[in-house]
């Protein structure tokens, strides 16, 4: 997970290695008031590649303006291929 525009880095997952149906049972949490509302969190779902480019699976958005004013939220969000993903 990254936040848009700027690209910086927040989030990654373990590696789930050898597995066809990975689990992801993991938490996390961010503090929004250190990003700007105009900033967007990018979701990506990558496969891995031990010697070539890894493939992105699928991706999300959240629209960080959309979150003013929550203490505490829980959102699912369906992953599409990334030429689907809708950048505001």
């Amino acid at each position: 997970m990254y936040v848009l525009p700027d690209g910086k880095a927040v989030y990654q997952t373990k590696l789930q290695r050898r597995t066809t149906s990975p689990v992801f049972d993991e938490v996390f949490e961010l503090n929004l008031t250190s990003f700007s509302s105009q900033q967007q969190l990018h979701f990506g779902v990558y496969d891995f590649d031990r010697y070539s480019r890894h493939d992105l699976i699928g991706a999300a958005v959240l629209q960080l303006h959309s979150q003013e004013g929550a203490t505490e939220r829980l959102h699912v969000l369906d992953l599409v291929a990334e030429k689907q993903v809708r950048y505001f």
